[in-house]
């Protein structure tokens, strides 16, 4: 089974409900895609060449995840001394002497499936550009309004744990005045995680649809 990595507030979103979908940006070794889309669905997306169409570089990219497939989330865990039994540093139950003893937390990054508590399914799998996020899959990501006129302010910064973030680099005036739509608050999130620049460049991503389940489902 394969693993998927969140940040942590992402991943509290995720086992919440919260959050009920989740972008990855679309790798090519040369930088260039050719896309083929059917009523403006993208269909099929190819690795290619800068000028051309053909060769050796005409590959086809596929999704990490496929629909009905089940992938379990990582966290960072730790085993304790004398139960072996695993705890997570996402629920703090661990104390300090057990942490030092056994070398602290592990990296989510490696963490087996055995270890999983949670786990997702996928239900839809589709490729768009990164700006082409609607109003309601911004919601879907996790982007929540917190004023009583849900068009005038939405946040990523109470639930993802981005304190004073952006208020530098991203001109942010008031704090709590948040951003005017789902879609700047997204991309204030987007570059936050893979660079302040990602927005902007709009790169093809992958569209995970899913839904949280229990490993026997």
């Amino acid at each position: 089974m394969k693993g998927i990595i969140f940040t942590e507030s992402n991943f509290h979103l995720t086992v919440q409900g919260k959050k009920t979908m989740t972008r990855r940006i679309i790798k090519s070794r040369t930088g260039f895609f050719s896309v083929c889309s059917k009523n403006g669905i993208v269909t099929d997306i190819w690795q290619c060449d800068a000028n051309e169409y053909t060769g050796e570089n005409l590959i086809p990219v596929n999704p990490r995840y496929k629909v009905g497939e089940t992938v379990y989330l990582k966290e960072p865990y730790i085993i304790t001394g004398q139960t072996y039994e695993y705890e997570y540093l996402h629920e703090n139950k661990t104390d300090i002497t057990c942490i030092k003893r056994n070398g602290g937390y592990k990296n989510k990054l490696f963490m087996p499936e055995r270890a999983a508590r949670y786990f997702i399914k996928i239900i839809g799998v589709r490729a768009e550009r990164l700006q082409d996020i609607s109003e309601e899959d911004c919601i879907r990501e996790g982007i929540t309004s917190y004023l009583l006129d849900p068009s005038k302010a939405y946040t990523h910064i109470k639930e993802y744990g981005i304190k004073d973030y952006g208020i530098k680099d991203y001109g942010i005036k008031d704090y709590m005045g948040g951003f005017n739509t789902p879609q700047e608050a997204y991309a204030a999130l987007i570059n936050k995680i893979n660079g302040k620049d990602t927005w902007d460049n709009n790169p093809w991503v992958w569209v995970y649809d899913y839904e949280l389940k229990t490993k026997e489902q």
